[in-house]
C-alpha cells in the first residue's frame, strides 16, 4: 500500500490528506460492453468561437472540509464527482 501524504497547515497545524484515490476492483457498468462513446466526436467547436478564457467561479460548489475519516479513506473524489453531479 502506498505511504500517506500529507499537506499541513502551518498556522493551524492541521493535516490534509493527499493522493488519496482508492482504484476500483471492477470495469464501469457497460464498460465490457462497450457502451462507451468517444467524446470528441460529440462535441466539438473551432477555435475560433471559443473565447479566450472562462471564469467558472459563480457555478461552482462550495468547499467542503473534508473530516478526518475522510482523509483517512480519501473520499475527495466522491465529493468531486458529487459537485460535478449538483
Amino acid at each position: 500500500m502506498p505511504e500517506h501524504v500529507f499537506l499541513v497547515d502551518n498556522t493551524t497545524g492541521k493535516k490534509y490528506r493527499l493522493n488519496g484515490v482508492l482504484p476500483s476492483a471492477s470495469l464501469p457498468a457497460g464498460s465490457a460492453a462497450g457502451v462507451a462513446k468517444a467524446f470528441a466526436p460529440l462535441i466539438r467547436y473551432p477555435v475560433e468561437e471559443l473565447p479566450p478564457k472562462v471564469d467558472l467561479r459563480n457555478d461552482m460548489t462550495e468547499i467542503e472540509n473534508q473530516d478526518p475519516l475522510a482523509q483517512q479513506i480519501g473520499s475527495c473524489t466522491a465529493h468531486g464527482f458529487a459537485g460535478a453531479y449538483e
